[in-house]
């Protein structure tokens, strides 16, 4: 299944890149954090608890769906989902709502180890709909990792992350 149409991302990190693969390899429709959550096996394995962070993820996209409605990039990547994730289907007709809130999340990257961020929500007042999510390293080992992940994007292994929807 391909996936739906997506908002730009406006922007990125080497880091990021090195924890969930480059976005920028991937067709435009591809570019969705929720898509790939659900889509892309290497992505599934990286959270140490995937039903946690999975389930928020689907309950914030539905709170942030009250001002999407009849969007058509929208629909399509919600019906998209629902047809071919049974995880992603359960948890949105449970109608869960949950606005994003501050979190720690622990990943298992398989060629640099256990990493942990804190990520934060930013949101410009001024330009309604463009959010800015960062994540920060929670603890010294993850901050001392960090050259580690950020060298995964540019000398990728056949066992590190992938960006691809598998």
């Amino acid at each position: 299944m391909t996936a739906p149409s997506a908002p730009k991302a406006l922007g990125r990190s080497a880091s990021e890149a090195g924890l969930i693969g480059d976005p920028g390899e991937l067709e435009p429709a591809e570019r969705n954090l929720l898509w790939l959550v659900f889509m892309d096996p290497a992505m599934r394995a990286l959270p140490a608890d995937w039903d946690g962070p999975a389930r928020d993820l689907v309950a914030q996209f539905r709170a942030d769906s009250r001002q999407r409605s009849g969007d058509p990039r929208h629909e399509q990547l919600t019906g998209g989902l629902r047809e071919a994730s049974e995880e992603f289907r359960a948890w949105w007709e449970a109608d869960d709502i949950a606005e994003f809130g501050s979190s720690r999340r622990t990943f298992c990257h398989p060629r640099v180890g256990a990493l942990t961020f804190d990520y934060v929500k930013l949101a410009a007042l001024d330009a309604p709909g463009i959010k800015l999510f960062a994540c920060m390293p929670a603890d010294a080992g993850t901050t001392e990792k960090l050259p580690a992940l950020q060298r995964c994007v540019t000398a990728p292994a056949a066992s590190g992350p992938t960006t691809g929807t598998g």
